[in-house]
């Protein structure tokens, strides 16, 4: 996994792979791989919910002002986990969120 391809043999999200025999067999679904055949590459799109290639996150928009701008990249003050899509917070909501679970724990 992490590759392009799940250890199901399934495209991952955010990939797009090519193969020379998509379809090793008459059973599985469309997107089946065999893995020794598989040739997959992180699509490089700023604003599909999926962190690839340079992004520092991607919250699935194009828009500044939530943490993770239009180019992708995590904006000043802020924090952003690696959920797919990203979701980031202020630094100061982060710690606030860490004291909280600190004192239930």
């Amino acid at each position: 996994e992490g590759d392009g391809c799940s250890a199901a043999c399934r495209i991952e999200g955010g990939y797009t792979c090519s193969s020379k025999n998509k379809r090793t067999n008459a059973v599985g679904p469309p997107d089946f791989f065999s893995h020794s055949r598989d040739s997959c590459s992180p699509n490089k799109v700023c604003g599909d919910m999926y962190r690839t290639g340079e992004e520092e996150c991607d919250d699935g928009n194009k828009e500044d002002g939530d943490g993770c701008s239009a180019s992708c990249k995590v904006e000043k003050g802020y924090v952003c986990d690696q959920a797919i899509p990203d979701q980031c917070v202020t630094k100061q909501a982060k710690k606030q969120q860490e004291e909280e679970e600190k004192k239930k724990a």
